[in-house]
């Protein structure tokens, strides 16, 4: 992807939670161990130097135990919410950075009335070539002959008659032959502003102007925001 030194956006996705401070958890996790190996030099010299005839009761040596044990464990809980947090805050950044930027992919765009610059893959066997314009429902509302070899078009946003159409969501398909014969069709590339990310299932999905959603493996260029 090329991207252009994306910056993030003000109010962008931050962490409920603030994580530890990496040194912190690691010093204490340093005390842990040195205040573990105390308690059991302590232990060993306290059971060395009990009175026989009065020996300390066991229970006392498993309440300790259980009680280290439970520190122990909230040290080491402490330092994965830590890790956890600073992936969370590493993530929240990233999705930041992509909103109110414009992506280039196949996938549906929002007309506003403004020309729609596409961007195409030609096909060297091709000897004609269409435009077929669809709205949100699935109905055709233009269809153009275009230069079988260019890898752009502009869509001008008028219908079969001429007249301008509503802005709204449109999706583009470029079909292609070879005099009788179809070839495969393609789905042409265009700019939308990014209004929305998301992580689902470790992916970021973006959601476009005009709700057509993408994963970000799919942008292939990236703008700033005019």
């Amino acid at each position: 992807m090329d991207a252009t030194n994306p910056t993030s956006a003000a109010g962008g996705i931050t962490p409920a939670l603030t994580a530890p401070r990496a040194g912190n958890t690691s010093e204490a996790a340093t005390t842990l161990a040195q205040d573990f190996d105390t308690f059991l030099t302590l232990l060993t010299a306290q059971l060395r130097n009990q009175d026989p005839l009065e020996p300390v009761d066991s229970t006392q040596f498993v309440d300790q135990l259980a009680t280290f044990s439970g520190v122990e464990q909230q040290v080491q809980t402490n330092q994965q919410l830590g890790s956890i947090l600073e992936s969370l805050g590493a993530g929240a950044n990233s999705l930041a950075d992509w909103v109110g930027h414009k992506v280039e992919a196949a996938a549906a765009i929002r007309f506003d009335g403004a020309p729609v610059e596409l961007t195409t893959k030609p096909l060297a066997e091709a000897r004609q070539a269409a435009l077929i314009v669809t709205d949100g429902t699935g109905k055709i509302v233009d269809t153009q002959l275009v230069d079988p070899a260019a890898n752009r078009i502009t869509w001008d946003g008028l219908d079969r008659d001429g007249d301008p159409l509503e802005p709204g969501l449109y999706n583009f398909e470029v079909q292609r032959s070879d005099g009788p014969e179809s070839l495969p069709s393609d789905t042409p590339k265009g700019f939308a502003q990014v209004t929305e990310a998301r992580l689902v299932n470790g992916e970021i999905r973006l959601i476009l102007d005009g709700g057509a959603e993408i994963a970000a493996a799919d942008v292939t260029a990236l703008r700033p925001a005019n």
